[in-house]
């Protein structure tokens, strides 16, 4: 395990909207977004997820429901972490 996961008593990884929600995905609201195609945005979102597997207290929350559900579980894997 990399030394840096000691670093963070969690994880939580939230799916960029172009996996799985790609209808919802722009560049147009977000003036810091780089990516300029889902598909950089689905590489730079797996990248991102690569670099913490192994964390014992990883989860990734993705786009299976609407974002509103999606932040509630969002929500709830806060409140698990820190108890």
């Amino acid at each position: 395990m990399p030394s840096i996961f000691g670093n963070y008593d969690g994880v939580i990884h939230l799916v960029t909207a172009a996996e799985g929600a790609e209808s919802f995905y722009t560049i147009k609201n977000n003036k810091a977004r780089v990516e300029g195609f889902a598909e950089e945005a689905r590489l730079a979102d797996k990248r991102t997820l690569e670099a913490w597997v192994g964390h014992p207290h990883l989860k990734v929350i993705d786009n299976s429901t609407d974002f509103e559900n999606k932040m509630q579980r969002l929500m709830n894997e806060i409140i698990e972490l820190i108890g």
